[in-house]
């Protein structure tokens, strides 16, 4: 729709750390930097507006990511109703007690499982919004 602006979060974890070392992966960063960058020059021609938003390896906080979905949130609650949402993840994940996904972040710690982790349940309700239908992480 004219006006509609797509939003893009890509989030790529290669390395986590001395810590949780056994995680690591070859190309979940540059995964998501390709996600994006391909996204970009690929849509640029279908939505106005185009924001993009990548957090590879140490940026991949748990608050960056939910600063990062909040963004995503605020963006497409002023824009005209038709905004489209992308949310791109590279990296490990895990199930907690057979109910709860959790996507490890770049501060995961054998210790620090899940408060570490992004829970997809809690992802899908930061992204909710009055503006879209709703975002599927």
């Amino acid at each position: 729709p004219p006006g509609a602006r797509l939003h893009v979060l890509a989030i790529g974890i290669s390395d986590y750390g001395g810590a949780a070392h056994h995680l690591e992966l070859s190309y979940a960063d540059r995964d998501a930097r390709d996600i994006a960058d391909a996204l970009v020059r690929s849509q640029v021609v279908l939505y106005p507006e185009v924001r993009a938003t990548c957090l590879v390896n140490e940026e991949a906080t748990t608050i960056a990511i939910f600063a990062a979905l909040e963004a995503i949130r605020k963006g497409m609650n002023t824009g005209g109703g038709g905004d489209l949402a992308v949310i791109h993840f590279s990296g490990h994940g895990d199930m907690v007690d057979d109910k709860s996904y959790f996507r490890h972040t770049a501060q995961t710690t054998p210790r620090k499982l899940p408060s570490r982790q992004a829970g997809w349940t809690r992802c899908g309700s930061t992204t909710r919004s009055p503006a879209s239908q709703s975002m599927a992480a």
